[in-house]
């Protein structure tokens, strides 16, 4: 390339890059940008607030289904428990669940219109009680139930303390705050009761 044809690249270059800065400088262009990223910003803000509330209820179906499920297989298993201590435990946890479930109950009638909660999410609880309930009455049936209750109990309210934790983080509901909030003190206790039981022998 000889001299003229290397300063005439070097200008046109130059041109290029001029104009692509009057562009960007250009106050159509900017204000368009703005306009779309306020645009993009409203839509992010609204879908954000959107899988929040479904979120929210969801969490909501998911802690009542959970704790009509245990409560349930507690019923089920309490018969079959030994230790007289680790009996009077799994009643006071019944209690603190029946409580959870009717407080929301509430909520998702008032809250909620009683719409259900959707078939996805019924059928993965379902899912997961039966295989609880399958590993207990294998412990049952072989001589192990009061070790393997306690274990397995143990890891249930801390799985249910982990979903009232989420709801109370993205409620804006005063309503389902106390109710959780409660719940989650009183299932902090018992958690601690069955994490430091040692009496299980069998």
């Amino acid at each position: 390339m000889d001299n003229m044809a290397y300063l005439n690249q070097i200008s046109a270059d130059n041109r290029r890059s001029a104009q692509s800065k009057s562009f960007m400088l250009n106050p159509k262009v900017l204000i368009g940008l703005g306009i779309a990223a306020v645009v993009a910003l409203i839509i992010i803000v609204i879908g954000s607030l959107s899988g929040s509330g479904n979120k929210e209820r969801d969490l909501v179906y998911r802690i009542n289904l959970r704790s009509s499920n245990l409560i349930e297989t507690i019923s089920n298993y309490n018969e079959y428990i030994k230790s007289s201590r680790l009996k009077t435990m799994s009643s006071s946890l019944s209690a603190v669940l029946s409580n959870t479930v009717s407080d929301t109950n509430n909520i998702i009638t008032e809250d909620y219109n009683d719409s259900g909660a959707p078939e996805k999410l019924t059928s993965e609880e379902t899912d997961y009680i039966t295989e609880v309930n399958t590993d207990l009455e294998t412990s049952r049936l072989n001589g192990r139930l009061d070790r393997s209750f306690v274990r397995q109990f143990s890891l249930e309210i801390a799985l249910l303390m982990s979903l009232e934790s989420e709801c109370i983080a993205r409620t804006k509901s005063e309503g389902i705050e106390t109710v959780l909030s409660s719940s989650y003190v009183n299932l902090e206790s018992l958690h601690e009761e069955f994490e430091n039981y040692t009496d299980a022998t069998n």
